[in-house]
């Protein structure tokens, strides 16, 4: 081989970056020329098989991707408590209120005692009525879990009660409920997902288009996935 082919051919490595620690693998230059690489937080964990994290997710959620398989293993979890705070505003006065009542709770499902509080005030359960979120399809609903029950006052007013869950097993661990007012129906329908493919496209930048997505990591797993 010449010298100037060695040379030549060292010019063009320079300019095909290795991804670190991936004998061969390429990434471009600048993180985000694929457009999915915008919320991955570490490509090269990505790129050796593991999960890497994702950022900038709709309601400070998190959410994780994985290339190991023969399709892509995203999951997205939004932040309920972030997600309240865009719909309901938290009612100090009937907070309290509810937790000194809670305070005298002795046995029995919390959904009936939620229900029988909110019918003490002279109110109603409204459409969405109680329940837990642990029980909803994962698939569709992308928020935490916590048990709820929505109501409307005497003046029209609508409201939920909120017990969230603070880890361990899901059976029990609940917080005092709290008293959130303002528009329940859209922050529980906010963490609910009609088309989480198109979603999932959206948050990645792709604008609803998951074929889209699904070619470029594919495209950029070619590239850079060490087999």
């Amino acid at each position: 081989m010449s010298k100037a082919k060695e040379f030549l051919d060292l010019v063009e490595q320079e300019h095909q970056p290795s991804l670190p620690g991936i004998p061969g693998g390429r990434i471009p230059p600048e993180k985000g020329s694929y457009p999915f690489l915008k919320v991955v937080k570490d490509p090269k964990k990505l790129a050796s098989g593991g999960y890497s994290g994702l950022e900038g997710i709709k309601y400070d959620g998190s959410g994780e991707i994985s290339i190991a398989g023969d399709e892509p293993d995203i999951i997205i979890n939004y932040n309920s408590k972030s997600v309240a705070k865009e719909f309901l505003t938290l009612d100090k006065k009937l907070t309290k209120e509810i937790q000194e009542a809670f305070d005298s709770y002795d046995s029995g499902g919390w959904k009936d005692w939620r229900e029988k509080w909110v019918e003490s005030k002279g109110w109603k359960v409204g459409d969405y009525g109680s329940g837990n979120t642990y029980n909803e399809d994962n698939h569709y609903f992308w928020g935490d879990t916590y048990e709820w029950t929505v109501f409307e006052d005497n003046k029209g007013k609508s409201g939920i009660i909120i017990q969230w869950h603070l880890g361990g097993d899901v059976r029990g661990n609940y917080s005092y409920p709290e008293v959130w007012m303002g528009d329940p129906d859209g922050f529980m329908m906010a963490q609910q997902v009609s088309d989480p493919d198109e979603e999932i496209a959206y948050i990645f930048g792709y604008e609803g288009d998951k074929e889209g997505l699904l070619a470029d990591i594919a495209a950029w797993k070619e590239e850079n996935y060490e087999k």
